[in-house]
């Protein structure tokens, strides 16, 4: 949403399709985390998957979504996530609470 114009603007497609995730914002990136991915042949699985979507990544300037390093415990789905006091990390921390993951 465009808070100056109040109208929504579309953004780029996630790297993978997913449902049943998280998202929030780190450091003016969007993250989206875990949740339930379709493959190319739109098989579904759990993924531990993440996601940034950061202003001006690509080569020409473009904003693009990058695949990040995995969640450290594996698959979640259903959990809302909150970002945390940032001065601890370069890049930021997220708290992710509720959910279900392979523990249930």
């Amino acid at each position: 949403l465009d808070l100056g114009e109040l109208r929504w603007e579309r953004q780029p497609d996630l790297t993978t399709g997913r449902a049943l995730h998280a998202c929030c914002t780190v450091r003016k990136s969007i993250v989206v985390l875990g949740g339930l991915a379709a493959d190319q042949a739109g098989n579904t699985a759990f993924t531990a998957s993440v996601e940034t979507l950061g202003f001006g990544l690509s080569e020409a300037g473009e904003n693009i979504f990058k695949m990040m390093p995995p969640l450290s415990f594996g698959w979640i789905i259903d959990h809302a996530a909150v970002v945390i006091d940032e001065s601890e990390s370069v890049r930021g921390q997220v708290l992710l609470i509720g959910g279900t993951d392979d523990e249930g």
